[in-house]
């Protein structure tokens, strides 16, 4: 699993996760008579447990990052923070298209996704907006400067002017076009362009002297830990991840040790504190006087001889 020269090492979930689709295609393989034996049915895979992906980032580690992608680079930077503010995929990021931006209503429609649940509309936090104007605003450009554009590339690279006015119109249409004029493509930036970014930002926090093991993914998985921590209902929280189980979302909460100290600590003082309210009412009722909580009747009433029976 490890890495030679400036390979990257395999992480231990993609190995499994690799060896169990190869095992699926031989036992179908098998089936359909192409086949007479699995080749891996006794590799030994990562367990489970060290094939845990998820990495949640610290406060620290959040700001170290985000400093170096912006000195990095401006896409990557801003993408990742679309990312950890709004719970979004990075394909789902890297797509985004002006028309889905609503700047009027503050929103972001997602079109589309593998489930219902995915394909959604989310709320823009204000940093989230203030980006995503930024850069709308910043690629606007009058139809005469994208003409004399494209007549300029199209003599360089020997093409159709109305080639090139395609290509560029489609990247005008997203929110991170690709970077290079005329090239062929979807019209956005590449998610492995992105992530060829990310990796060299880590190998400068590296320098630093702050190894953070994660990849581009876990900022969804530390936005989902941090909206739950503070306290947002799994159900909000499953809409704006985009799924449709609760389920699903269980495996993007991960409470950390300080938490459960502090969430041990809350519920310490709450129960402390209706032990001294329920106390006081009990002094209240021996000396018959009125409490903070309310009057002594409020735990007591009468059996029809003025007596008083509790409740």
């Amino acid at each position: 699993m490890g890495g030679e020269g400036d390979t990257q090492p395999v992480k231990p979930v993609t190995l499994r996760h690799d060896l169990d689709n190869i095992s699926k295609f031989f036992v179908w393989a098998i089936k359909m008579g192409m086949a007479t034996s699995n080749p891996v049915s006794d590799v030994e895979k990562p367990s489970t447990e060290d094939a845990v992906r998820m990495y949640i980032l610290n406060d620290a580690e959040e700001f170290l990052y985000f400093q170096m992608a912006l000195a990095r680079s401006i896409d990557l930077h801003d993408v990742t923070t679309l990312i950890v503010n709004q719970g979004m995929r990075p394909e789902e990021a890297i797509e985004i298209e002006k028309r889905n931006v609503d700047l009027i209503a503050r929103t972001l429609r997602i079109p589309r996704g593998k489930t219902k649940a995915a394909r959604r509309t989310l709320r823009l936090t204000d940093e989230s907006f203030e980006l995503l104007k930024r850069r709308i605003q910043d690629g606007e450009q009058s139809e005469e400067k994208l003409k004399d554009l494209c007549q300029r590339i199209a003599k360089k690279l020997k093409v159709d002017p109305e080639t090139v006015a395609a290509r560029e119109r489609l990247k005008g249409s997203f929110a991170f076009p690709a970077r290079k004029s005329g090239k062929r493509g979807k019209g956005h930036i590449s998610l492995s362009g992105l992530e060829n970014c990310h990796n060299d930002v880590l190998e400068s926090c590296k320098k630093n002297g702050r190894i953070i093991p994660f990849v581009l993914y876990d900022l969804r998985h530390t936005f989902a830990t941090s909206a739950a921590q503070d306290g947002m209902p799994l159900a909000t929280l499953a809409s704006v991840l985009g799924h449709a189980s609760l389920r699903l979302v269980q495996k993007y909460v991960h409470r950390t040790q300080d938490h459960q100290q502090t969430e041990m600590g809350r519920i310490a003082k709450i129960r402390q504190e209706r032990k001294r309210e329920y106390l006081e009412l009990l002094r209240a009722q021996a000396h018959a006087r009125p409490t903070a909580k309310g009057i002594s009747g409020d735990f007591a009433g009468s059996d029809g001889n003025g007596q008083e029976t509790v409740q």
